[in-house]
């Protein structure tokens, strides 16, 4: 069990889905309790790579973007 405070919560751009930032305050239970509640959690980074067009492809693409958002 541990004592906590939200501290900011994120909407998605569809808005149907939120994500809490907690501040933990104060816990009492084991290490491994502990990071349980810090991993169960949905993961921020990819969970598969594909093999796509390669560097070059994407300093275009970065390229592009770049050029893209100056001329607005």
């Amino acid at each position: 069990m541990f004592l906590g405070a939200v501290t900011d919560v994120h909407l998605s751009a569809s808005g149907s889905n939120r994500t809490h930032t907690v501040e933990i305050l104060g816990f009492n239970g084991t290490e491994d309790e502990y990071f349980c509640i810090l991993y169960d959690r949905v993961p921020t980074l990819p969970q598969s790579l594909q093999k796509d067009l390669g560097i070059l492809g994407h300093l275009w693409q970065n390229i592009a973007h770049r050029v893209a958002r100056t001329r607005l």
